[in-house]
């Protein structure tokens, strides 16, 4: 979770979850997957916004590879 912050520059406007879970693409490699959600005024978790996919190597996208 915190790379995909460190991606978004920190962003203030936005909270995150991660889905506890790994997950494997259709070419066998493991990934997390992590939400945004705008973040509402109290702190809170606001509408979702986007997923990110964070693979082991590092690497995180928007799409999750087929």
């Amino acid at each position: 979770m915190a790379a995909v912050g460190q991606v978004l520059n920190d962003s203030k406007q936005q909270t995150f979850g991660v889905v506890p879970t790994a997950n494997q693409d259709a070419h066998g490699h493991h990934y997390y997957q992590v939400d945004a959600y705008q973040k509402t005024a109290n702190g809170g978790r606001g509408h979702y916004l986007n997923s990110y996919f964070v693979y082991l190597d590092g690497s995180i996208t928007t799409k999750q590879a087929n």
